[in-house]
């Protein structure tokens, strides 16, 4: 279920559309049918909104592709990456066709590039670092988030691998990062920004800030 279309050869996001544009999008689709298509396969785009109020776009009943289905979940993950980095100023552009890959959201700001990756099914740690090593050769900066982490990529620094915790599509995904727990926009925003970095070690500050506040204590006697 790609959140991607074109139209007239220009990218359309779905889930970054308002209400408006949304329905703006349909009337003009009705008018020029063969105007908004799927960059996978060129073929018709239709529109549609999810149970959950996600809109998408689909392919005609029959259509060949080989554009794997996805989840709600994982529908909704790509929608929340995308409103995140299209917040920060990025241009997010989902399902992202490069020579070898595909990435699920793929950020660019200037010359930076960052690609978001949601899986929700199970992938081995050799497919994750082949796929990881095609970004790498590119110039990609890739971020994989896991439903279930494959076994050897928690602790390796070389792939930023993170686990998702999606509970359904009601509320926003959230990401495990070591102890802490972070909503999936916000993750995203740490991410972007570097703040999210791999270490093996923890490192103490040389000099230390440290804030004492004094409070007036009233003693009352009877």
């Amino acid at each position: 279920m790609p959140l991607r279309a074109l139209w007239n050869g220009r990218d359309v996001i779905s889930c970054l559309l308002s209400r408006l544009e949304w329905a703006a999008l349909e009337r003009e689709r009705r008018l020029d049918p063969r105007a908004l298509v799927l960059p996978c396969c060129k073929t018709a785009a239709y529109q549609r909104v999810g149970a959950h109020g996600t809109a998408h776009f689909v392919h005609q009943p029959g259509t060949a592709c080989d554009t794997a289905p996805e989840s709600a979940e994982h529908l909704r993950a790509k929608a929340d990456i995308a409103h995140a980095c299209h917040a920060l100023g990025w241009t997010p552009v989902t399902e992202f066709r490069g020579r070898d890959w595909v990435a699920d959201v793929l950020a660019r700001k200037g010359d930076r590039k960052v690609a978001f990756e949601v899986q929700m099914s199970a992938q081995t740690s050799r497919e994750t670092r082949l796929r990881h090593d095609r970004y790498a050769r590119d110039g990609i900066r890739d971020c994989w988030l896991f439903a279930k982490l494959p076994a050897g990529l928690e602790a390796d620094g070389n792939v930023p691998s993170f686990h998702l915790l999606a509970d359904g599509v009601e509320k926003e995904a959230s990401v495990e990062v070591g102890p802490a727990v972070f909503a999936l926009r916000q993750f995203v925003g740490l991410y972007l920004s570097r703040q999210v970095r791999f270490s093996r070690h923890l490192v103490a500050r040389t000099q230390q800030k440290v804030g004492i506040v004094f409070f007036a204590e009233i003693l009352y006697c009877h």
